[in-house]
């Protein structure tokens, strides 16, 4: 899907966006809130998996959606200066509207590569965009990226049938591409990063978080709902 059509039926979710992921989940999430939860999950993987992400000072969330990471990254670091970007105008007011009150938080239309962020952030963002656009995105995220900054992607796992069941249950997942690590890496390369680290998380998400220790020992295991992959720049890659 071009990058227009897909700003065009995030732009139709925009204000029912929760709502449509809370009716795409169905019972799998019961035991917790799953506009909550899911974000922290993600937050909390970030400072377990990225070194040194209390030093980071500022962050990009790209993709933000309604922003609910963005709301957990305030709170878990609330050092950083944290920006929120979307190629969906209604669901970045929606975002702006949830995060009014923060002074640490900043919207930006584009990505400026004069500003380098020294965390990147991609929740969920690759599988809406086309397979074929995907290194080009990755190469315009890596100019916007300081030196010795970090990529964080995550990704849904194409090899967990529940994962497969939500996003064909979900209406602006229609169209999704979903990648595995190893596609994803691919990708990454191509456009000048090198890999830290890739784990599976979330195997049991309608139970709540499972222990770090418990889910780091799984995360080689390719059952999770979703996989976390973490990268840095290839110094030695020239940027086109």
């Amino acid at each position: 899907m071009s990058e227009k059509k897909t700003a065009q039926l995030f732009d139709k979710y925009a204000k029912t966006y929760d709502q449509e992921v809370h009716k795409s989940l169905g019972g799998l999430a019961v035991a917790c809130n799953e506009k909550t939860f899911f974000n922290k999950h993600k937050v909390h993987c970030i400072k377990r998996m990225v070194p040194g992400v209390e030093c980071c000072r500022r962050i990009l969330d790209y993709g933000c959606g309604t922003g609910g990471v963005m709301k957990e990254l305030v709170k878990e670091l609330p050092a950083a200066h944290i920006t929120g970007f979307d190629i969906s105008t209604d669901i970045m007011t929606i975002a702006k509207e949830q995060l009014y009150d923060q002074k640490n938080v900043e919207w930006i239309t584009e990505p400026r590569p004069e500003e380098p962020f020294d965390l990147i952030i991609l929740a969920n963002v690759l599988h809406h965009v086309s397979p074929l656009d995907r290194i080009s995105l990755l190469v315009q995220v890596r100019r916007c990226l300081s030196v010795n900054g970090i990529v964080v992607v995550f990704e849904h796992n194409p090899l967990n049938l529940l994962t497969l069941k939500v996003v064909r249950d979900c209406p602006f997942d229609k169209d999704a591409v979903l990648l595995n690590p190893s596609a994803l890496v691919k990708c990454t390369n191509e456009a000048g990063f090198v890999e830290i680290n890739t784990k599976y998380i979330l195997y049991l998400p309608w139970i709540g978080f499972l222990p770090d220790m418990v889910e780091s020992l799984m995360g080689d295991f390719p059952l999770g709902a979703q996989y976390i992959s973490v990268f840095k720049q290839d110094t030695k890659a020239e940027i086109n």
